[in-house]
């Protein structure tokens, strides 16, 4: 199991301490218990529904009203509203005529302030939101307004809100947009971002509403945990805060507030995609212990004198390499004249000889990772950005060192731990917004307790979508998109070209760059100025590459020129392992009722079937594109998906199991999580 580490340098009182329910409160998919949760949520969406859209019209018919009061008459209206909504969220029952009042106010706040008044499809979304539900939303429906109603009423409440975001630049961005807003509702709003000062954030944090990153407040959250690590509830917490000591000035905002409220953006993305992936606290290892004297070149030897196949077995899904039994015996052979201790030990020698496979074979360059100035850095699959300050654990990011000849960073001790599942799970509400939800419905549910709710689009949808074009080879399929770019780059529309990775997209440009189309490349070595980029994306004749641009959170606007003569053009140019992914590529056209053209373009040597499929299924994809069937071949390729996502699936309900177990391990212990 693959992990990352993280490299160290006024309202209500939580009811329990670091988190306001158990992890248990939302049963697993697979008990008894959780299969009656579900059930019963399931027969509840009908009655949501109605409620939600019944509140919507109340709120609406308050608009006109509304529109004639000052501020201080809609002063008036929040100040009496508050104690009613504070109520109201203490008892989880919500009084409708309020909570339509409250959405009329934040609406006619909004359009006075920012100039956006939120549709009615945006007040239903914030409704399923507001009773801890996920909202589905194509992309451009404005799912960053709609938290602008969730957080307000909530904060009017009294309940202190995170709002989540996939990076800095969107918490920034939408915190600084939303501000006006939220002061105008008395509320105290800040933003948490990779550059805020540790001494800063506690006093942050004490505000009503939060927009921060998912790994920074999962980060942020386990440093606190280190801090307090000698308090084992929250009666000892408080009775050490009222006592003079070491403790007198210190401000922990998990321990005294807990986890109360949680609004996530692209809630797949972190929820799902993310949750394979535990996160990590770590410390430089003092003194020479075994960490310490590992000689990583020697581990990485042994390892190549390995046989794939006989000696060890690849499970890619779940990113391991498990040695077998004759591997075994090989190894005890290889290291039978050496001295290294570290490799006698035959769990020792295992578990690195493992690792040191995993970074040959598992982890690839320019895809998994990047390497830039004699380091290594790890490329976030989801998003494709650089994370400058992470590090894969348990000597892995050593061994990924050594096979690409770099400078072996020191080795380092776990302090601390947890996943985004057992940490979410722990929140008292938990909402999110994306644009592909439903896909992962069922696991949402069972995992988290989410129902999916899909919103209707406020105008109607007209992309449209090209037959697909599947060839045998590669070179096929580069020569394929680049007559086609050149094509619709000298009729004057904008084009997207997605790519899974960064290798991926370089081919894509050489191509480009060989038929002197001017382009734009966007991935993890030019990201500087991404935001920008994918805004001008949209522009007549622009030409845009890009990797996993569905995490990037920037739309792509038109002008009225590109609208006029057909919209944005996304050339899908592979199949990701994730079909929701496909789908958020296919989603930057068409935004808000815009025109827009999606055309999927593939090879029998793309990574999803070149080097991760079923040999059978390879086989069968190959045969039925020698016949002419291309159904047949695109078929196998979504059999292919189907696969990847179920293993996926599994792995991440393993982490979850191991993930518990370790948390009971660790209470007796003493240790961090």
């Amino acid at each position: 199991m693959v992990s990352i580490e993280h490299t160290t340098g006024k309202r209500r009182p939580s009811v329990l301490f670091y988190g306001n329910r158990e992890d248990d409160a939302i049963a697993p998919l697979y008990s008894l218990r959780g299969l009656t949760s579900m059930l019963i949520k399931t027969f509840q969406a009908p009655m949501v529904r109605l409620r939600g859209r019944r509140l919507v019209r109340a709120a609406s018919a308050l608009g006109a009203k509304l529109r004639g009061e000052d501020a201080a008459a809609l002063r008036l209206r929040m100040d009496t509203l508050a104690p009613k909504l504070a109520l109201a969220m203490a008892r989880s029952r919500q009084n409708h005529d309020d909570l339509a009042e409250a959405f009329a106010v934040i609406r006619e706040l909004s359009d006075r302030l920012i100039g956006l008044r939120h549709y009615d499809e945006q007040l239903l979304a914030a409704y399923y939101m507001l009773n801890g539900s996920i909202a589905e939303m194509r992309t451009g429906e404005g799912k960053t307004l709609v938290s602008t109603v969730v957080a307000g009423v909530a904060g009017l409440a009294g309940v202190p809100v995170h709002v989540i975001t996939v990076n800095d630049y969107l918490a920034e961005r939408d915190f600084e947009f939303l501000r006006p807003v939220y002061e105008a509702l008395g509320l105290r709003a800040g933003v948490i971002i990779n550059q805020t000062p540790q001494a800063e954030r506690p006093s942050l944090y004490n505000g009503d509403i939060i927009y921060t990153t998912n790994k920074e407040l999962a980060f942020d959250y386990l440093r606190e945990k280190i801090k307090t690590k000698e308090y084992r509830g929250s009666l000892k917490y408080k009775i050490n805060r009222l006592l003079p000591g070491k403790d007198a000035d210190q401000v922990y905002p998990f321990a005294e507030r807990g986890l109360e409220f949680a609004i996530i953006d692209e809630v797949d993305s972190i929820l799902i995609d993310e949750a394979r992936t535990p996160l990590l606290i770590s410390q430089e290892v003092e003194g020479e212990g075994i960490s310490g004297s590992i000689d990583y070149h020697r581990v990485f030897e042994v390892a190549l004198g390995l046989e794939e196949g006989t000696d060890f077995t690849i499970l890619e899904a779940e990113r391991m390499v498990e040695i077998t039994n004759r591997g075994q015996r090989h190894l005890s052979a290889l290291v039978a004249s050496g001295d290294d201790f570290w490799l006698q030990a035959a769990n020792i020698r295992g578990f690195l000889i493992e690792q040191a496979l995993v970074a040959q074979h598992l982890f690839l360059a320019d895809q998994h990772y990047l390497v830039r100035d004699d380091k290594v850095f790890i490329i976030d699959e989801n998003t494709g950005r650089v994370m400058e300050d992470r590090r894969w654990s348990d000597g892995l990011h050593q061994l990924v060192e050594v096979k690409e000849g770099v400078t072996i960073t020191p080795a380092r001790a776990t302090i601390g731990q947890i996943t985004y599942q057992r940490f979410f799970r722990r929140y008292r509400r938990l909402s999110g917004m994306t644009g592909t939800a439903q896909a992962a419905s069922l696991e949402f549910l069972g995992i988290y307790g989410l129902r999916v709710f899909k919103i209707p689009t406020h105008l109607r949808d007209q992309r449209a979508f090209a037959p697909r074009r599947i060839f045998k080879t590669l070179e096929q399929k580069l020569n394929y998109i680049g007559a086609r770019t050149q094509e619709l780059h000298q009729s004057g529309l904008p084009v997207l070209i997605g790519s899974r990775t960064v290798q991926n997209s370089a081919e894509i440009s050489a191509k480009l760059t060989a038929l002197n189309i001017e382009h734009d490349v966007l991935n993890a070595t030019q990201d500087a100025d991404e935001a920008e980029v994918v805004a001008m994306a949209g522009q007549p004749g622009s030409v845009l590459v890009a990797t996993s641009i569905a995490g990037r959170g920037t739309d792509i606007k038109l002008n009225r020129e590109t609208a006029e003569r057909g919209g944005l053009h996304v050339i899908a140019a592979e199949l990701f392992d994730i079909a929701r992914v496909d789908a958020q590529l296919h989603g930057r056209c068409g935004r808000q009722g815009d025109k827009g053209r999606v055309e999927v373009v593939l090879s029998l040597q793309d990574d999803l079937l070149a080097s991760k499929a079923n040999p059978l299924l390879h086989m069968l994809a190959g045969l039925f594109l020698a016949s002419g069937w291309k159904g047949g071949t695109f078929l196998m390729m979504k059999a292919q998906q189907t696969l990847a996502q179920i293993r996926y699936g599994r792995a991440r309900r393993k982490l979850l199991e191991k993930d518990k177990k370790l948390g009971e391990t660790f209470a007796f212990t003493g240790n961090i999580e």
